[in-house]
Order: C-alpha cells, then structure tokens, then sequence
C-alpha cells in the first residue's frame, strides 16, 4: 500500500506540514536549503547567498573609502567576511570567492587585512596588525 509523503510525515515521525507552506516543483529544479540549492548531481550556492554577500562587500567598501574606519568596524568586517567564506568553502565557488577578494573589495582594506591561503584556496581573511 503507498502512502503520501504527508501521511508518513505525519504517522512516522509526527510532524505535520503547514498547508499554506508547500510548494511543489520538479525534482530537477533543486530544493534551497541553507544558503544552497540542492540538485540532483551537484549543490550550488544560492544567489541570494551570493548576492548578500556582494552587498555586504559593498557596504565594507563603502567604509573604507569614507575613512569610517574603527576598532569595531574592522571587526565586523573580518567577521562578515569569513562567514560567507566559510559557508562558500562547502560549496564549488572557488572562482566565486576569487573574483570577489580579488576584484571588489577595495585596494584599502587590504592595508589592514590579508588572505591566508592553503595552496591555491581561499580559506579566510586575517588582520594584519593585531587591535589595540
């Protein structure tokens, strides 16, 4: 006897689903889950991941070039950055993360920042001078 995925949902692990809350689509299309779309063969970085990640850049920059620069800021900017480089870093973007560190971020930040690199990857970006 076949059962529907909300009937096992609900009488195997008791869960039931919100009926305003189900979208149904073709496997092929992959499913968003945590930052990543999840296909059949391959899992993507998902663009609005990416996309809040070109915006935070942008709003780094905009820091650096207004000279708004502090203790606190820097902080923030590191921590930013290396969160979405840590979440990439599970994902295929290594020529994503190379074009955004390389190309859009300001020639200034690298003054107080620098990459650590294994090899050819990007890992994450450390402070060049430790903060006072």
């Amino acid at each position: 006897m076949w059962m529907t995925l909300k009937d096992y949902l609900k009488l195997e692990l008791r869960l039931t689903l919100h009926p305003k809350k189900i979208y149904i689509q073709h496997y092929a299309k992959g499913v968003k889950y945590l930052g990543a779309v999840i296909k059949p063969n391959r899992i993507y970085i998902a663009n609005r991941t990416k996309g809040n990640f070109y915006q935070t850049i942008t709003k780094i920059n905009d820091v650096f070039k207004n000279r708004e620069i502090n203790k606190q800021k820097l902080q923030n900017s590191l921590s930013s950055i290396n969160s979405y480089l840590g979440l990439m870093s599970q994902y295929k973007t290594y020529y994503l993360r190379k074009k955004i560190l390389t190309n859009q971020i300001t020639p200034i930040f690298w003054k107080f920042f620098k990459l650590e690199k294994r090899g050819d990857k990007y890992l994450k970006v450390i402070l060049r001078y430790r903060l006072r």
